[in-house]
């Protein structure tokens, strides 16, 4: 008997259906009948110490979030780094894979965000791809509400999870990445956090050794302030043939 692929609704419908009211979200919230353990911490270091542990116990290839680089992960080495220098090897912030790499914060000044870099995990910000499908709006109702309880904010934090999850299903992102890394010639978590020129070079580093071709990396580029666009051309009106 052949089996059913299961099918998903296109990214865009699926992020615009979520994208309405709080009041619709609470309602939403209110439908989710599983049940999820809470942990109790007593302070704040308890509750970060916690969160890296929950990463040392499920051991996951890869973390999910939305905007995490911009805001999640940008408080949380905050916070940490009262506590803890986060790349010490004996330190409770440490979920590394491999013996001896130690988990860091990466702050990039450029785009003003941090990204939570561990040795044989990836961390994903799904907030970067919903932001290329140019869309109206590309936040996920962040809970603004000061009267909600911690159950609610609870739960809300739930969705937001679950909504992160559906996003990366729905839009392929792991096979999508995988062909642009094979393809660019670049790690799965470059794809994002570089631009095209870095796909570009490496395309032609690549090529240059596929044809013995051998680049001098000794040349002073001192001189260099900076690189000039290309020339646009006025085009000729015209069906042209055999273009490339």
């Amino acid at each position: 008997m052949k089996k059913e692929m299961k099918t998903f609704e296109p990214i865009e419908e699926f992020i615009k259906k979520h994208e309405k009211s709080k009041k619709d979200k609470q309602i939403k919230s209110n439908t989710l009948d599983e049940k999820y353990d809470i942990i109790y911490v007593e302070t704040e270091y308890d509750l970060i110490c916690e969160f890296f542990q929950q990463i040392r116990k499920l051991d996951p290839d890869l973390i999910i979030g939305y905007n995490t680089f911009a805001f999640d992960y940008k408080y949380l080495a905050q916070r940490a780094g009262m506590y803890l220098i986060i790349d010490q090897n004996n330190s409770p912030f440490t979920t590394s894979r491999i013996l001896g790499r130690p988990t860091k914060f990466s702050n990039n000044n450029v785009s003003n965000e941090t990204e939570l870099k561990i040795a044989g995990r990836i961390a994903f910000d799904m907030f970067k791809y919903a932001k290329s499908l140019n869309l109206p709006s590309a936040s996920l109702n962040y809970v603004s509400e000061h009267e909600a309880s911690l159950t609610k904010v609870a739960m809300y934090c739930i969705m937001d999870s679950i909504l992160s999850l559906e996003i990366f299903n729905i839009s392929h992102q792991w096979i999508q990445l995988l062909e642009v890394a094979k393809i660019s010639r670049i790690r799965i978590d470059e794809i994002y956090s570089n631009g095209q020129s870095k796909k570009f070079a490496n395309l032609l580093y690549k090529y240059c050794d596929d044809n013995h071709i051998y680049i001098c990396i000794d040349v002073d580029h001192s001189d260099i302030n900076g690189y000039k666009g290309a020339t646009v051309i006025e085009p000729s009106s015209d069906v042209y043939d055999y273009c490339t």
